[in-house]
Protein backbone atom coordinates (compact mmCIF):
# COMPACT_ATOMS: atom_id res chain seq x y z
CA UNK A 1 0.00 0.00 0.00
CA UNK A 2 2.82 2.38 0.84
CA UNK A 3 4.71 1.40 -2.53
CA UNK A 4 1.23 2.37 -4.09
CA UNK A 5 0.40 5.71 -3.00
CA UNK A 6 4.14 6.66 -3.40
CA UNK A 7 3.62 6.32 -6.85
CA UNK A 8 0.66 7.65 -7.39
CA UNK A 9 1.82 11.20 -5.55
CA UNK A 10 5.01 10.54 -8.31
CA UNK A 11 2.91 10.28 -11.37
CA UNK A 12 0.64 13.62 -10.10
CA UNK A 13 4.25 15.41 -9.78
CA UNK A 14 4.99 14.38 -13.18
CA UNK A 15 1.36 15.61 -14.69
CA UNK A 16 1.99 18.74 -12.96
CA UNK A 17 5.74 19.59 -13.75
CA UNK A 18 4.49 18.53 -17.42
CA UNK A 19 2.01 20.85 -18.02
CA UNK A 20 3.17 23.73 -20.77
CA UNK A 21 4.25 27.19 -19.41
CA UNK A 22 3.26 28.73 -22.04
CA UNK A 23 1.01 28.56 -25.54
CA UNK A 24 1.89 28.65 -28.98
CA UNK A 25 -0.19 30.57 -31.33
CA UNK A 26 0.71 29.03 -34.54
CA UNK A 27 3.99 26.71 -35.11
CA UNK A 28 6.15 26.13 -32.18
CA UNK A 29 10.06 24.94 -32.04
CA UNK A 30 10.61 20.99 -31.28
CA UNK A 31 12.73 22.83 -28.21
CA UNK A 32 9.88 24.53 -26.97
CA UNK A 33 7.22 21.54 -26.83
CA UNK A 34 9.03 18.05 -27.22
CA UNK A 35 10.56 18.07 -23.74
CA UNK A 36 8.90 19.54 -20.85
CA UNK A 37 10.30 17.67 -17.68
CA UNK A 38 14.24 17.93 -16.97
CA UNK A 39 13.66 15.25 -14.93
CA UNK A 40 13.41 11.61 -15.04
CA UNK A 41 9.87 10.12 -16.54
CA UNK A 42 7.54 9.96 -13.39
CA UNK A 43 6.68 6.29 -15.08
CA UNK A 44 10.32 5.22 -15.02
CA UNK A 45 11.13 6.48 -11.79
CA UNK A 46 7.86 4.38 -10.27
CA UNK A 47 9.14 1.50 -11.90
CA UNK A 48 12.74 2.44 -9.61
CA UNK A 49 11.61 2.74 -7.14
CA UNK A 50 9.91 -1.04 -7.46
CA UNK A 51 12.75 -2.71 -8.41
CA UNK A 52 15.10 -1.23 -5.96
CA UNK A 53 12.89 -2.66 -3.51
CA UNK A 54 12.83 -5.97 -5.09
CA UNK A 55 16.28 -6.08 -5.44
CA UNK A 56 16.71 -4.77 -1.46
CA UNK A 57 14.12 -7.67 -0.41
CA UNK A 58 16.52 -10.49 -2.14
CA UNK A 59 19.70 -9.05 -0.87
CA UNK A 60 18.35 -9.54 2.33
CA UNK A 61 16.80 -13.13 1.78
CA UNK A 62 19.73 -14.28 0.68
CA UNK A 63 22.55 -12.95 2.84
CA UNK A 64 20.02 -13.12 6.08
CA UNK A 65 18.19 -16.67 5.52
CA UNK A 66 21.70 -18.59 5.18
CA UNK A 67 22.70 -17.15 8.55
CA UNK A 68 19.37 -18.18 10.33
CA UNK A 69 19.67 -21.56 9.12
CA UNK A 70 22.90 -21.75 10.03
CA UNK A 71 22.03 -20.75 13.76
CA UNK A 72 18.99 -23.14 13.67
CA UNK A 73 21.67 -26.04 12.61
CA UNK A 74 24.02 -25.03 15.09
CA UNK A 75 21.05 -24.89 18.34
CA UNK A 76 19.99 -27.89 17.20
CA UNK A 77 23.73 -29.52 17.30
CA UNK A 78 23.74 -28.25 20.76
CA UNK A 79 20.72 -29.86 21.94
CA UNK A 80 21.64 -32.87 20.44
CA UNK A 81 24.61 -33.29 22.16
CA UNK A 82 23.92 -32.47 25.40
CA UNK A 83 21.23 -34.93 25.19
CA UNK A 84 23.44 -37.48 24.42
CA UNK A 85 25.89 -36.21 27.68
CA UNK A 86 22.88 -36.69 29.28
CA UNK A 87 21.85 -39.92 28.70
CA UNK A 88 25.61 -40.93 28.80
CA UNK A 89 25.82 -39.54 32.45
CA UNK A 90 22.69 -41.32 33.43
CA UNK A 91 23.67 -44.99 32.24
CA UNK A 92 26.98 -44.44 34.25
CA UNK A 93 25.23 -43.79 37.62
CA UNK A 94 22.67 -46.94 36.83
CA UNK A 95 25.88 -49.45 36.09
CA UNK A 96 27.63 -47.99 39.63
CA UNK A 97 24.20 -47.98 41.37
CA UNK A 98 24.07 -51.83 40.49
CA UNK A 99 21.07 -54.08 39.93
CA UNK A 100 17.34 -52.74 40.38
CA UNK A 101 18.79 -49.14 39.34
CA UNK A 102 16.96 -47.27 36.90
CA UNK A 103 16.53 -43.56 35.34
CA UNK A 104 13.67 -41.99 33.83
CA UNK A 105 15.20 -39.30 31.49
CA UNK A 106 12.52 -36.47 30.56
CA UNK A 107 13.62 -33.95 27.90
CA UNK A 108 12.82 -32.24 24.82
CA UNK A 109 14.24 -33.97 21.56
CA UNK A 110 15.99 -32.31 18.92
CA UNK A 111 15.66 -34.67 16.43
CA UNK A 112 15.26 -38.57 15.83
CA UNK A 113 17.83 -40.63 17.56
CA UNK A 114 18.29 -44.24 16.43
CA UNK A 115 19.56 -46.79 18.88
CA UNK A 116 21.55 -49.41 17.62
CA UNK A 117 21.53 -52.67 20.13
CA UNK A 118 24.52 -54.08 18.16
CA UNK A 119 26.80 -51.26 18.76
CA UNK A 120 25.39 -50.77 21.82
CA UNK A 121 24.91 -47.18 20.69
CA UNK A 122 22.58 -44.43 20.02
CA UNK A 123 22.86 -41.93 16.77
CA UNK A 124 22.03 -38.69 16.13
CA UNK A 125 22.25 -37.52 12.54
CA UNK A 126 21.62 -34.10 10.75
CA UNK A 127 22.65 -33.72 6.92
CA UNK A 128 24.45 -30.51 5.57
CA UNK A 129 26.17 -29.34 8.51
CA UNK A 130 28.82 -27.57 7.87
CA UNK A 131 29.22 -26.95 11.89
CA UNK A 132 31.55 -30.22 11.51
CA UNK A 133 34.75 -30.66 8.84
CA UNK A 134 33.90 -33.60 6.51
CA UNK A 135 35.62 -36.77 7.16
CA UNK A 136 36.71 -35.86 10.42
CA UNK A 137 36.56 -37.10 13.91
CA UNK A 138 36.13 -36.01 17.32
CA UNK A 139 35.75 -38.24 20.43
CA UNK A 140 35.50 -36.88 24.29
CA UNK A 141 34.42 -39.82 26.50
CA UNK A 142 31.61 -41.95 25.04
CA UNK A 143 30.51 -39.06 22.81
CA UNK A 144 31.68 -39.78 18.89
CA UNK A 145 31.63 -36.80 16.70
CA UNK A 146 31.94 -38.06 12.88
CA UNK A 147 31.53 -35.78 10.25
CA UNK A 148 30.69 -38.15 7.02
CA UNK A 149 29.08 -41.21 5.71
CA UNK A 150 31.36 -43.04 3.17
CA UNK A 151 32.21 -46.41 5.01
CA UNK A 152 30.14 -49.47 3.82
CA UNK A 153 30.10 -52.77 5.89
CA UNK A 154 29.75 -56.24 4.05
CA UNK A 155 29.33 -60.00 4.95
CA UNK A 156 29.43 -61.13 1.92
CA UNK A 157 32.11 -63.79 1.67
CA UNK A 158 34.85 -62.12 3.97
CA UNK A 159 33.60 -59.46 6.65
CA UNK A 160 34.53 -56.16 4.43
CA UNK A 161 35.21 -53.04 6.45
CA UNK A 162 35.74 -50.32 3.92
CA UNK A 163 35.58 -46.24 3.24
CA UNK A 164 37.33 -43.85 0.80
CA UNK A 165 40.70 -44.69 2.11
CA UNK A 166 41.20 -48.17 2.81
CA UNK A 167 39.27 -51.67 2.85
CA UNK A 168 39.91 -53.82 5.34
CA UNK A 169 38.70 -58.23 4.82
CA UNK A 170 38.45 -59.98 8.10
CA UNK A 171 38.03 -63.98 8.72
CA UNK A 172 33.89 -64.90 8.87
CA UNK A 173 33.33 -67.80 11.36
CA UNK A 174 29.25 -68.26 11.56
CA UNK A 175 28.09 -68.41 14.78
CA UNK A 176 27.04 -72.14 15.72
CA UNK A 177 26.64 -74.45 18.17
CA UNK A 178 29.01 -75.51 19.20
CA UNK A 179 31.02 -73.27 18.32
CA UNK A 180 33.65 -72.88 15.29
CA UNK A 181 37.58 -73.17 15.53
CA UNK A 182 39.03 -69.52 15.76
CA UNK A 183 42.20 -68.09 15.47
CA UNK A 184 42.93 -64.20 16.49
CA UNK A 185 46.22 -64.67 14.15
CA UNK A 186 44.33 -65.31 11.30
CA UNK A 187 41.89 -62.34 11.89
CA UNK A 188 42.80 -59.75 10.01
CA UNK A 189 43.33 -61.43 6.01
CA UNK A 190 43.91 -58.41 3.95
CA UNK A 191 44.15 -54.34 4.31
CA UNK A 192 43.99 -52.39 1.17
CA UNK A 193 44.91 -48.49 1.28
CA UNK A 194 43.26 -47.65 -1.59
CA UNK A 195 44.77 -44.14 -2.85
CA UNK A 196 48.11 -45.87 -4.48
CA UNK A 197 46.05 -49.63 -4.78
CA UNK A 198 48.88 -50.73 -2.28
CA UNK A 199 48.18 -53.71 -0.65
CA UNK A 200 49.68 -54.18 3.49
CA UNK A 201 50.34 -57.88 4.23
CA UNK A 202 49.76 -58.55 8.14
CA UNK A 203 51.86 -61.12 9.29
CA UNK A 204 50.16 -61.73 12.62
CA UNK A 205 47.50 -60.25 14.15
CA UNK A 206 47.42 -62.42 17.19
CA UNK A 207 45.15 -61.68 20.64
CA UNK A 208 47.20 -62.34 23.04
CA UNK A 209 45.65 -62.18 27.53
CA UNK A 210 48.58 -61.35 30.09
CA UNK A 211 51.13 -62.84 28.01
CA UNK A 212 49.37 -66.01 27.71
CA UNK A 213 49.98 -67.30 23.87
CA UNK A 214 47.05 -69.99 24.26
CA UNK A 215 44.32 -66.89 24.75
CA UNK A 216 44.55 -66.35 21.30
CA UNK A 217 43.10 -69.15 19.95
CA UNK A 218 40.15 -71.38 21.32
CA UNK A 219 35.93 -71.34 19.90
CA UNK A 220 33.84 -68.46 18.86
CA UNK A 221 32.48 -66.70 15.94
CA UNK A 222 32.80 -63.30 14.39
CA UNK A 223 29.83 -61.19 12.56
CA UNK A 224 29.68 -57.37 11.11
CA UNK A 225 27.44 -55.14 13.90
CA UNK A 226 25.56 -53.19 11.30
CA UNK A 227 25.45 -54.12 7.67
CA UNK A 228 25.21 -51.40 5.02
CA UNK A 229 26.30 -48.56 2.85
CA UNK A 230 26.62 -44.70 3.27
CA UNK A 231 27.70 -45.21 7.24
CA UNK A 232 29.17 -43.04 9.78
CA UNK A 233 30.99 -46.40 10.90
CA UNK A 234 31.64 -50.20 10.22
CA UNK A 235 31.69 -52.94 13.64
CA UNK A 236 33.12 -56.20 13.43
CA UNK A 237 32.87 -58.02 16.25
CA UNK A 238 34.69 -61.22 17.08
CA UNK A 239 33.79 -63.21 20.22
CA UNK A 240 36.50 -65.42 21.88
CA UNK A 241 36.45 -68.57 23.90
CA UNK A 242 39.44 -69.60 25.41
CA UNK A 243 41.27 -69.94 28.43
CA UNK A 244 39.81 -66.78 28.93
CA UNK A 245 36.30 -65.30 27.49
CA UNK A 246 36.74 -61.94 25.58
CA UNK A 247 34.98 -59.29 22.75
CA UNK A 248 37.13 -57.97 20.03
CA UNK A 249 35.86 -54.84 17.89
CA UNK A 250 37.43 -53.79 15.17
CA UNK A 251 36.22 -50.72 13.75
CA UNK A 252 36.83 -48.49 10.45
CA UNK A 253 35.16 -44.78 10.61
CA UNK A 254 34.57 -42.16 7.88
CA UNK A 255 37.16 -40.61 6.24
CA UNK A 256 39.50 -42.45 8.29
CA UNK A 257 43.07 -43.70 7.02
CA UNK A 258 43.23 -46.45 9.93
CA UNK A 259 40.96 -49.04 11.73
CA UNK A 260 40.73 -49.42 15.68
CA UNK A 261 40.87 -52.45 17.51
CA UNK A 262 39.24 -52.77 20.85
CA UNK A 263 39.02 -55.86 23.41
CA UNK A 264 36.54 -55.95 25.73
CA UNK A 265 34.79 -57.83 28.22
CA UNK A 266 37.85 -60.26 29.36
CA UNK A 267 36.67 -62.56 31.73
Amino acid sequence: MKIRKRINRILQKGNERNKPTHRCASMCSRETVGFYSRGMSPIFEAVFIILIFVIAVTVVLNIGLPSVDFAKAANTFGEAQNMMKLIDNNIREVVREGPAAKRLVRSVSPGEFEVVPAEDSIQFKMNNLKLVEYLSRKVAGNLVQIGGSDVSCSDAGNLTLENSYLRIDLQKIPQTSPLSALNTNTSILAIKEKNFNTAVTIVNSSIVMNGNASTSNGTGYSEILRKGRDLPVCVAHFFVNSTVTYDVYYSLYAGADFFVMDVRNVK
